[in-house]
């Protein structure tokens, strides 16, 4: 996720970014994949809270992104069907665009291309433009 820092740098102040943490994808107690974070699957509500702020920390997010907590009914992961991770182009409540995983991945070419198609909806700035434009760029190569 080393696009989200010059991501937010770029569009932030454009677009809201938004992190809604769900149920853990691999925690350490039911599914452990490699060994950076152990984190067990939330119990409770604090629980998902702490390791939300755990998440903001490890991937030094700014302030202009926010983040909120799945409750524990795991209403938002079903409805948008958003395990392990997903993204959504929102405006104005309504979904322009939600991403699908191929063979289980998810890119961020994808993002960026439907950022650029919608940069007039969403009122990007040609410099915010520029930068998608590029990062496009570099994912051809």
């Amino acid at each position: 996720m080393s696009w989200i820092l010059p991501f937010s740098q770029h569009c932030a102040s454009q677009i809201d970014i938004v992190f809604v943490y769900i149920k853990e994808a691999h925690a350490c107690d039911e599914w452990k994949l490699g060994t950076r974070v152990e984190i067990p699957q939330h119990k409770t509500l604090q629980e998902r809270i702490n390791a939300a702020k755990l998440l903001q920390e490890q991937l030094h997010l700014p302030q202009e992104i926010q983040i909120y907590c799945d409750g524990m009914d795991n209403q938002f992961k079903e409805q948008y069907c958003c395990w392990p991770m997903r993204w959504l182009l929102i405006r104005n409540e309504i979904m322009l665009q939600m991403n699908e995983p191929v063979d289980a991945l998810y890119s961020t070419k994808e993002l960026f291309h439907y950022l650029f198609r919608y940069r007039q909806v969403l009122s990007l700035t040609e410099a915010a433009c520029e930068w998608i434009q590029q990062e496009m760029n570099n994912q051809q190569e």
